[in-house]
């Protein structure tokens, strides 16, 4: 049950250091792209380039989370129990 928390608690603190590298990665590229001020066609690019990388970093998410899913669905787990998995047709009756 111990692992069980340790495993929870680096699998969140995976989720907030990637969701803190994405925001500041979006947030670079839109203050790169769109340096003067807000009213400055250079915001309207800032802000369609922040969506673009956006877009990317979800698309690359999703591929990966796929990927991930793929992988697991060819290796099945391997049953916990030496017990058939059904009792009743484990067991033969002979006449």
């Amino acid at each position: 049950m111990e692992a069980a928390g340790v495993g929870g608690a680096i699998l969140q603190m995976a989720q907030r250091i990637a969701a803190a590298v994405c925001l500041s990665a979006v947030l670079a590229v839109y203050l790169h792209a769109a340096p003067g001020p807000p009213e400055d066609s250079h915001s309207r690019a800032g802000h369609a380039l922040a969506s673009c990388v956006c877009a990317g970093l979800l698309a690359v998410a999703l591929a990966l989370s796929l990927l991930r899913r793929a992988a697991t669905r060819t290796h099945p787990s391997v049953p916990t129990s030496a017990e058939p998995a059904d009792p009743v047709s484990a067991v033969r009756v002979t006449s």
